[in-house]
């Protein structure tokens, strides 16, 4: 599974049904970003600004305890694109969920809770609010 989502209920909400997603990033070992997990990302953040989704937040976080996401993936961008086509197709599906995140009608929340380099820290950057916790390795 390369990301988890969990709904999570507002306590006390008018509306019952309405929660936040958490969207964990679940692709070990550094949650690098394959094509395979952009495209289950964009869907996510996707439906979860759908007017009838009732979210009312996204918490972007990662489910491994040492890394939030080592970004783009380096083997699947070089080795696997063949092409300039293929790598440009590859570079799209980062570029939009980057655009998602931006755009998002509901407030996203990156719950960073280990190392972020390069694309890793665009997540982060494009969301509404950062929040970083303290992991062994910040210690």
């Amino acid at each position: 599974m390369l990301i988890e989502l969990t709904k999570i209920p507002i306590p006390n909400a008018s509306n019952p049904s309405q929660h936040y997603l958490r969207v964990s990033l679940n692709s070990g070992p550094v949650n690098a970003l394959s094509r395979a997990l952009l495209v289950a990302l964009a869907e996510a953040i996707s439906s979860a600004n759908l007017p009838d989704s009732h979210v009312q937040g996204i918490l972007l976080t990662s489910s491994l305890s040492k890394v939030f996401s080592a970004g783009l993936d380096l083997t699947e961008l070089v080795l696997g694109a063949n092409t300039p086509t293929t790598a440009a197709e590859y570079l799209a599906h980062f570029q939009r969920v980057v655009f998602l995140l931006a755009s998002s009608a509901v407030p996203v929340v990156a719950v960073v809770n280990g190392a972020a380099p390069a694309g890793g820290t665009v997540l982060a950057l494009v969301s509404d609010y950062k929040l970083h916790l303290e992991t062994v390795a910040d210690s």
